[in-house]
Order: C-alpha cells, then structure tokens, then sequence
C-alpha cells in the first residue's frame, strides 16, 4: 500500500523497540492504524504521513526535547555544564549533542546511546545474509553505542569532541538515550541527519578522498587508523566488499588527525 508504513517501521521512526510499543504509543496518540498485513504474522499499517507528523508534534505533548536546531544547549558533566553552539555543528554531531542534552547526568559517565543506520539491514550485509533477516530487510538496524572516549574540559573543544565522536559511527545517526525514561523521544535533529546526502565509497576512493581532504593517507596509516578507531568503519558490507561513508570520512579528517583538542 503506497504511503503506508508497518509497525515495525514506525518504531524505527519513533525509537521504541518492537512493533507493540509502536502500536500503543500509535494508539495514545491518536493515530489509528489504516489497515493490516495479511496472515498471522501481519503487522498493523499506518499512514507514513501520519506517524511522521505525530513525531514532530512531540514536543507539544509534553515530551522533553533538546534546543531546536540553530540554536544553543547545554551539557551536563560532573565538573559543571557547558554550553554548545548548535550551528557549528554537523547533522550527526548535532543529533549527538541533543541525545546527551537529553542524558540524565547521573547517566553522563557512560552515556550509552541508541544509533539507527541510515540504511535498511538488507543494504548493510552482503546478498548471501539476506535470508537470515526474515521479514524485516527493510527496518533500519538499531543498536546501542558506548564507546565515547571522555570529554575533558582542560583538553578539548566541546565542538571539536562532538565531531570526533560523531565520525566515530560511520553509517549510523544518534536517536536518543538508552537509559531515558521516555523511550519515545526522539532528538530532533536525527530525521534531518538521516536524510542528509551521502555517498559510499570503496577502500581506495575513501583513502583518495581523506587526502582531498588534506589528512595524510596510506594504506598503513589507513590500517592503523583503522586499528585505532581515528578512522570511522564501514557503513555497509556488500558482496563487494565494504564502503565507507563520505559524510563520516570528511568529519574524521577535520576532527581526528588531531584528536579532539
């Protein structure tokens, strides 16, 4: 049916875990499904339209939301707050920086994340594993994230940090807290993230482009950076081999080379 999604697509869309927490938070806010996949297995359907505008309405519902984008949050640490200009931001630097903002300090000293993949699962593993995904090659992979390194307030530029850590996730885009109490909220700047142009690109063409961009690069130091995680993983995995994403290789060469000073 054109236009409508099943509900386990829209719990990507509003970060909640299964296709029942979709429904029943579908159903309180008052979107009815339009319709249901047939068999057993059917999922309910809703009106792609619908679920996206319940989303942006979110914020007038009582949900907490980050600062709108254009504008400035603040971040709690344990040795104080520190303000953040969003406009200096990436998209995906940006997302991050709402999830943390929206981050129980008590929650700041791991900081567990939850990522969506800008690409459907049957984009992201080669053809021969597509099988294996059952009836859902088109969800989005959502996972959870920890692997932040420590901000430092004496040692790094608080935008600078937020860009290193950003080019750290490759293909994929912060979309709220692992541990909110609220597991429907959504950074705001995460739908905008997600549809931001990309391109995916093979070994040589991402060591080719990481020397465009004027970090050195070869082959030894691509391993090592690999090794090191100053260099984003692959977004994808293809029969092919794997690609790197462009967006998140340009980040890496302003912010990594340096480290996050």
């Amino acid at each position: 049916m054109s236009g409508h999604i099943t509900a386990s697509v829209a719990a990507a869309l509003l970060g909640v875990a299964t296709a029942d927490s979709a429904n029943r938070t579908l159903r309180r806010w008052g979107v009815d499904a339009v319709g249901r996949q047939p068999g057993r297995g059917g999922e309910n359907l809703y009106a792609e339209a619908a679920v996206r505008a319940a989303v942006a309405d979110r914020p007038r519902r009582g949900r907490p939301a980050a600062a709108p984008v254009g504008e400035t949050l603040t971040l709690s640490f344990e040795d104080g707050p520190v303000e953040v200009d969003l406009q200096r931001l990436t998209p995906v630097a940006r997302a991050l920086a709402e999830v943390m903002a929206a981050q129980p300090l008590s929650e700041m000293a791991r900081c567990d994340v939850v990522l969506q993949s800008r690409l459907p699962l049957r984009e992201l593993v080669p053809e021969r594993q597509r099988p294996l995904l059952a009836d859902a090659p088109d969800q989005p992979d959502i996972r959870v994230y920890r692997g932040f390194s420590p901000w430092r307030r004496d040692q790094h530029d608080i935008h600078r940090w937020l860009e290193y850590e950003a080019s750290k996730l490759g293909g994929y885009i912060p979309v709220r807290p692992a541990h909110s109490r609220d597991s429907t909220w959504r950074a705001p700047s995460a739908e905008a993230a997600l549809r931001a142009p990309d391109e995916l690109l093979r070994r040589d063409d991402a060591i080719a482009h990481l020397r465009r961009c004027g970090r050195p690069m070869g082959i030894e130091a691509w391993f090592a950076g690999q090794r090191a995680g100053t260099i984003p993983g692959p977004a994808e995995y293809t029969d092919d081999g794997p690609r790197w994403s462009k967006v998140a290789l340009t980040a890496s060469a302003s912010a990594v080379q340096e480290g996050p000073q």
